[in-house]
């Protein structure tokens, strides 16, 4: 990287930072969507022509007209077919190579005259980096005249609305306009690479740009096109929409102004619908959210009028790397130049094929933000705001209210950014990080954590759309109001297409849940299966007696339940044995034996005169890794859970018996982990009915990243059914856990099994 090349490519960003941001209204594969279909489908329409060339120093500058397909018919608006004006502008000569080129995807109005000339600087930065730089305008084509609305030109958020009105009304997702705006993005880089291959240059794939509307058109380009090296969304802190939705009016308690466009025609809650969210299974980013394996720079403002400023949450865990974010403090959706310069040297890593610096953040127990960053920064601060009366941080809201203090090395490589909770209202807060760079003249690289509130409350929790999406979308499971727990225990259920699920003990801090575990009973009402969700914890912790639990997804209650615990007085019991037969249960004349269990701390049904098999196999396992449960040579029974923890995992599996490998929710909070780990959302769980295995011996196989680090046989015993219903049984046991001393077993449905009811 030459040094003396940032100064010409600061110039040009600042234009580009204009097309990007103020523009005013004027490879896991997830399944096939209506997006991939229509961007694939061939438009004999397309086509291109050159209108205009300019000569420049060390390149030369094409200005294109591009058709790039057929939205709609002419019975249903004034301009079905689409045309962009394409700047191209190619180096001559370059002080570096790449294959790379740079596509920004830009607005505008085709009533405009066709552009003829180029900053000069753009030419430069071409010459610098070698890259093919690209713009592509009029995305989407506007203003539009819609042949329902005589004498209507819709352009932008308004174009946007009511195509998604019109896809909602008639279930034909291609009217919405993100599927038009995606395909122009796609033609255009065809057209790149047609065009420049005429002129002796080769492009082999593309490093995106686009802000606002546009941003979204970023994502969903990545998502269906292949030739997507690296993306810069900015200004578009809106992926897992419905959740937004829900989020924004529970912050909130109304919908901001700039978002008016889409409430006219009630989309925010329409979106909470069975058909709002086949909607958004076509046209939200955070569906193909697996697909977005390349390099990801997210560009957002702390005080955006169409975002709620912790809407991160929702989105950015759930996306797998690389990726990096930036939180801009005291601007507003349209940010301003200094964000795009200072991703400059990003993108300019990206086109050389070089890596970036990182951080890494985990939420302390006490509500402080520790940061770990990959190099050693230039520079640490918090930045924080406080608005005593609102949850609210829109700059239009709260004015230039963000100040920032300097954070110093906490004596470990990490810093931690604390702030007090307020006595009133909220205070939101972030770390911002910057990287040293190779030279005076190159922009520093600034990333931030994603911006926390406190205290984690919303004032209008539970009215949005009439309180009632989430509840219908999502069941809590197990516990259940009034039932008996002990032992080590599983917080499990499902929600639909959740951004997070965290659960709250007697008040204590909400912790997060690995969500996304193989439930395939969801598919009917969620139209996906990966919904499970499930929270390992030893009741034995929280001490005997009652005890409340709350459930929330994407930060919405959604459960609120009273349960009773049994403990044995200790909060681990080691070193204790004992087998009891329990007769006269499932029915007069049959009978079970249980078996205490210490990695369950708790009884399994273990039937009777059954020996264990002596073909077992040892446990494999990594330092960074551990299978909890089942254990080598375990007996497992009823409603039970794969458990255990993995160190920094894209992804978590098992394989029972030699069948599929089904996806493992993975990201529960266990701050066991943290020494090892160096975080604590590390967690993995799956719950699983062991009565469809059937008796006898069984293996399963855990998997990270497709790597396998644990195998082992295991025995269960089932009731003779499924899922044994309306039955009952009460069992006192003697002389356990110790002579004298006695404990009661009752049988409970939801876990099917016994659970300890209580100890004397």
């Amino acid at each position: 990287m030459i040094d003396r090349n940032k100064n010409i490519i600061t110039n040009v960003i600042a234009m580009f930072c204009l097309l990007l941001l103020t523009q005013t209204p004027a490879r896991v594969q997830a399944a096939e969507t209506a997006l991939d279909t229509y961007v694939a489908r061939p438009d004999a329409n397309y086509s291109y022509n050159l209108y205009h060339t300019e000569q420049g120093t060390g390149y030369t500058a094409y200005f294109l007209e591009m058709t790039s397909q057929q939205w709609r018919s002419s019975n249903e608006v004034d301009r079905p077919i689409w045309t962009h004006d394409v700047m191209i502008v190619i180096p001559k000569i370059a002080l570096e190579s790449t294959h790379t080129a740079v596509l920004l995807v830009s607005g505008g109005s085709n009533s405009s005259n066709h552009p003829t000339s180029v900053d000069s600087a753009v030419g430069a930065a071409a010459v610098t980096t070698g890259a093919v730089l690209a713009v592509v305008s009029q995305i989407p084509n506007q203003p539009l005249y819609f042949t329902d609305e005589a004498g209507v030109g819709r352009k932008e958020d308004e174009i946007l609305a009511y195509s998604l009105d019109k896809a909602l009304d008639t279930g034909d997702p291609e009217w919405a306009v993100h599927l038009a705006m995606t395909k122009a993005a796609v033609r255009a880089m065809d057209t790149v690479q047609t065009f420049t291959a005429s002129k002796g240059k080769t492009i082999n794939d593309f490093l995106v740009i686009g802000g606002s509307k546009r941003g979204w058109t970023t994502w969903l380009t990545a998502a269906v096109d292949p030739r997507v090296k690296a993306i810069v969304p900015a200004s578009i802190d809106l992926l897992n929409l419905g959740q937004q939705f829900v989020h924004h009016w529970e912050a909130y308690g109304f919908y901001a102004p700039a978002l008016q466009d889409y409430v006219a025609f009630d989309l925010p809650c329409r979106m909470q619908t069975t058909e709002g969210q086949a909607l958004l299974r076509v046209i939200d980013p955070y569906a193909y959210r697996e697909r977005y394996t390349m390099p990801k720079l997210i560009l957002n403002s702390a005080g955006d009028q169409f975002f709620v400023s912790d809407s991160s949450r929702f989105y950015y865990g759930a996306l797998p790397g690389p990726k990096w974010l930036r939180y801009m403090p005291n601007t507003d959706h349209y940010q301003d130049e200094q964000v795009a310069i200072n991703a400059l040297s990003w993108m300019n890593d990206i086109l050389n094929n070089d890596s970036s610096p990182q951080i890494g953040w985990t939420l302390d127990n006490d509500g402080a933000l520790r940061v770990s960053p990959s190099i050693h920064p230039k520079q640490v601060r918090l930045w924080q705001a406080s608005n005593p009366s609102a949850r609210d941080f829109r700059l239009e809201s709260i004015g230039s209210a963000w100040t920032s203090q300097v954070l110093t090395d906490a004596g470990d490589g990490t810093y931690v950014g604390r702030v007090q909770q307020p006595t009133t209202g909220w205070t939101a807060f972030f770390v911002e990080v910057t990287f040293p760079t190779a030279g005076v003249l190159e922009p520093d690289q600034v990333y931030t954590t994603e911006i926390q509130i406190t205290p984690d409350t919303l004032p209008y929790a539970g009215t949005a759309c009439s309180g009632s999406y989430h509840k219908a979308l999502s069941h809590l499971e197990s516990p259940q109001q009034g039932s008996f727990e002990s032992g080590i225990g599983l917080i499990r259920g499902w929600a639909c297409d959740a951004g997070s699920v965290e659960v709250q003990i007697d008040n204590g801090a909400r912790q997060q849940v690995a969500y996304g575990s193989y439930r395939p009973d969801t598919a009917a009402v969620c139209g996906d299966t990966d919904n499970g969700f499930g929270y390992t914890f030893n009741w034995n912790n929280l001490g005997a007696g009652s005890h409340r639990l709350r459930s929330y997804v994407s930060g919405t209650e959604i459960a609120d339940v009273n349960f009773q615990v049994t403990t044995l007085g200790v909060e681990y019991l080691q070193g204790v044995s004992g087998e009891y037969t329990l007769p006269n249960f499932p029915q007069t004349g049959k009978s079970v034996t249980v078996r205490w269990a210490e990695p369950h701390q708790n009884f399994v049904i273990v039937g009777s005169g059954q020996t264990q098999a002596s073909t077992l196999q040892s446990v494999q396992a990594t330092a960074l890794a551990h299978l909890e449960s089942p254990q080598q040579g375990s007996y497992e029974s009823g409603i039970g859970l794969i458990r255990g923890w993995i160190c920094d995992a894209s992804s978590v599996e098992v394989q029972i018996d030699g069948g599929d490998r089904q996806r493992v929710a993975y990201g529960s909070n266990r701050p066991d982990t943290a020494d090892i780990c160096g975080d604590t959302n590390n967690g993995f769980g799956y719950t699983v009915n062991w009565n469809l295995f059937g008796n006898g011996l069984h293996h399963v196989q855990v998997y990270a990243d497709g790597v396998a680090f644990a195998d082992v046989n295991f025995q269960v015993t089932t009731l003779g059914v499924e899922y044994l219903q309306g039955v009952s049984g009460e069992y006192t046991l003697p002389n356990f856990p110790q002579t004298g001393k006695s404990v009661t077993l009752r049988w409970t449905e939801p876990n099917q099994n016994f659970r300890i009811v209580n100890y004397q």
